[in-house]
């Protein structure tokens, strides 16, 4: 018996024909329309789609707000498609709505640049929205500021969560903020390159600040070239939480790589495998690592090279460090003012409950080595482990601890 494959072919075409329908995107081309915003309205009308924006420049004279779910802005690429701000205050892109919405949508590929001096607001707001994706792409102060770089949710902690944050450069110009987070939860960002002003970084600058929060997570970025690399700072009533940071390089900034600080509470951060160099090279005051505030705070296989001055400091506002694993050299640089060892690889002081363990704190990888001892335990302190360190080969020594050991303040088997 013979069977014809023709209902067998017109079946599977039948079937690829309703795929494709079934996954097909309204397009909504800016160039169709009398304006960029006009365009996004369209399709927030249809209830979503992709407004996208031609190759080259286009002029933006009034920030552009979507205020409904599902659009997405795309452009041809960073070096191919470049929006220019005309304007000087307000954000240029923002996604919010007094009624939160989901999915947010988000931008994708292309470069955000000013035309003129920038004195206040972001390049991209979210504030309303929560599970939004934007990626590829550049955030770029020229001759003229950008002013801030993105903002996640606001002072009335407004929805801002499950946004993913990939591959994005930022260069900001004056003191402004590349990254700034005051409230909601779960953002994820990844492969970011922040900078601020080169050579000379601005005062007041910031990659990364966190003032309200609980939970993000950051994974292979650098922030250089601001005032502080990475700050979290809540005020009172304000929390800071969960936040991981994972391969994060805070260097080459005038004073610290990271700050713990703020008012409000800061607890269960954890930190691996960052590094803090090269800050406040030329001010006695620099810090790889500044902790004066915070709870369950950990620090893995961090990398403190030739900061101007401490290249740990841990202060009475912090407890239950646990510092494991870690290269802490070349602290305290002439170039800062800091001479004859005045500055250290680890200094604690009146912290209660902390963990030392398996660090190199002293001449290693290559570094000429300048501070004057590799941990110090200043007064003030108990309730702590110091166990399994190498501190060989600083200038003055290895270990002081102050307060002397006893039942809860352990200090064994260091070189």
């Amino acid at each position: 018996m013979t069977h014809s494959k023709v209902p067998i072919l017109c079946l599977c075409l039948l079937g690829l024909l309703l795929a494709t329908t079934a996954q097909a995107t309204n397009v909504y081309n800016v160039s169709d329309y009398a304006s960029p915003q006009a365009a996004i309205n369209a399709a927030q009308a249809a209830g979503g789609g992709l407004v996208h924006f031609p190759c080259g420049p286009t002029t933006l004279t009034a920030g552009l707000v979507v205020s409904s779910p599902g659009v997405t802005l795309e452009g041809c690429g960073p070096t191919g498609t470049t929006l220019w701000a005309s304007f000087a205050t307000g954000d240029i892109i923002s996604f919010s709505n007094s009624t939160p919405y989901t999915p947010c949508g988000g931008v994708r590929s292309l470069t955000i640049s000013p035309s003129v001096n920038r004195t206040s607001g972001y390049a991209i707001a979210i504030a309303g929205c929560g599970s939004g994706n934007f990626e590829n792409l550049a955030i770029n102060s020229t001759s003229n500021a950008i002013g801030n770089g993105m903002h996640f949710s606001d002072s009335s902690n407004s929805l801002a969560s499950t946004i993913f944050v990939r591959a994005v450069t930022i260069f900001i110009h004056g003191a402004f903020t590349a990254i700034r987070i005051d409230g909601a939860n779960d953002r994820f960002f990844s492969h970011l390159s922040l900078s601020g002003d080169y050579p000379t970084p601005t005062a007041g600058s910031r990659g990364i600040l966190i003032t309200s929060s609980a939970g993000d997570w950051f994974s292979d970025i650098e922030s250089t070239l601001f005032e502080i690399g990475v700050e979290l700072s809540p005020g009172s009533g304000q929390s800071v939480l969960w936040a991981n940071f994972n391969n994060v390089l805070a260097d080459t900034n005038s004073w610290m790589g990271f700050h713990f600080g703020g008012t409000g509470a800061i607890d269960g951060i954890s930190c691996v495998r960052c590094w803090a160099s090269t800050n406040g090279t030329t001010s006695g005051g620099g810090r790889g690592f500044e902790v004066n505030n915070g709870s369950g705070l950990t620090f893995t296989d961090s990398r403190v090279i030739n900061n101007g001055g401490q290249g740990f400091n841990v202060t009475s506002g912090a407890a239950d460090i646990n510092i494991a694993g870690g290269i802490f050299t070349g602290n305290c640089l002439a170039s800062a003012g800091c001479t004859n060892g005045g500055a250290y690889g680890i200094l604690l002081t009146g912290t209660n409950g902390f963990r030392i363990s398996g660090v190199r704190a002293g001449t290693t990888a290559g570094e000429s080595n300048t501070q004057g001892y590799g941990i110090l335990i200043n007064t003030g302190c108990d309730n702590y482990i110091v166990t399994g360190n190498d501190t060989r080969l600083n200038v003055w020594g290895g270990i002081v601890n102050v307060p002397g050991t006893g039942p809860t303040r352990v200090l064994a088997n260091n070189l």
